[in-house]
Parts: C-alpha cells; sequence; structure tokens
C-alpha cells in the first residue's frame, strides 16, 4: 500500500510541475518541466537514504563498536527473515531511530546518540527485558516497570 501512495504522489508532483512549466513556458516549458520532475523522482529513489543520513550527520559503525546494538538487530532481522541493514549513529541526544533505504537489500538503519545512551543506562539498571523493536512506522521500548508503545500514523 505503501508503494502505491508514494507512486501516487510522485505522479501528482510530477504533473504539478509539468503544469507549472507550461504555465509559464508553454509546450516547451512543460517538457523541461517534466524532464526535471523526472530527474528528481530518479534522485530521489536512488540518493534519498543517502540524503538523509547526511542531514543527521550520521556516521556508518562497525560491528565491533558497538555489539549489543548489532546484537539486537540481528535478532530482529533473523526473526524478520530479512538481510542485515548497515547500522549509522547520529550525533543528536533525543532518542530516536529510524529506517531508510529503497529496499531491504539496501536498507540503512539509524539510531542516535540519545537510544544509545538510554540502553547503556537501562543495562546499567539490571533491568531484566530491555527489547526494542524498530519497524516501518512503530517504536516498542519494554522493560520490567515501565511499556512504552508509540505508533505514527
Amino acid at each position: 500500500m505503501n508503494y502505491i501512495k508514494t507512486g501516487i504522489l510522485l505522479v501528482v508532483l510530477t504533473m504539478l510541475l509539468v503544469w507549472i512549466g507550461g504555465y509559464f513556458g508553454g509546450e516547451v516549458g512543460a517538457t523541461y518541466a517534466f524532464i526535471f520532475a523526472f530527474i528528481l523522482n530518479v534522485g530521489a529513489y536512488w540518493f534519498s537514504d543517502r540524503i538523509v543520513l547526511r542531514i543527521y550527520k550520521a556516521k556508518e559503525v562497525a560491528q565491533g563498536e558497538i555489539p549489543e546494538l548489532y546484537n539486537i538487530v540481528r535478532e530482529l532481522v533473523d526473526s524478520a527473515k530479512l538481510p542485515m541493514p548497515k547500522i549509522y549513529i547520529a550525533p543528536q541526544s533525543s532518542p530516536n531511530a529510524f529506517a531508510t533505504g529503497r529496499n531491504p537489500k539496501h536498507a540503512a538503519l539509524c539510531v542516535t546518540q540519545g537510544i544509545l545512551n538510554l540502553l547503556d543506562c537501562l543495562k546499567s539498571l539490571n533491568k531484566k527485558c530491555v527489547v526494542v523493536l524498530i519497524t516501518s512506522d512503530k517504536v516498542y521500548l519494554n522493560n520490567d516497570k515501565q511499556k512504552y508503545f508509540k505508533e505514527n500514523s
């Protein structure tokens, strides 16, 4: 369903750009607007993950740098039967995480320093059950005393 919504959005925005180009430049303007929209759409498809990671100043990390995070992600991708994404750390202090990429083979998972601090804090408090599940628009955090659920609709 998300692919259909994305496709419709891209078609509508392309039509809008072509209409504006046609309004101001006639047939030639519409043609240039279509070429411009095509380049934008292709660029958004192929480079959006890199653009977002660059905006957040995220750096790719190796498995040896943060093995706890890699173990959590490994468990999640194994249970979902997905390939392991590249993992990035963003230097923001607020706890947040997001996934990006055009498909599972080209996926990237970015977590902020705030989430890592939270995981370290919960680990140091010796909680029995700390589970972080990151899916497309849902973030679950469950420990033995509190339960948090956040869903972005």
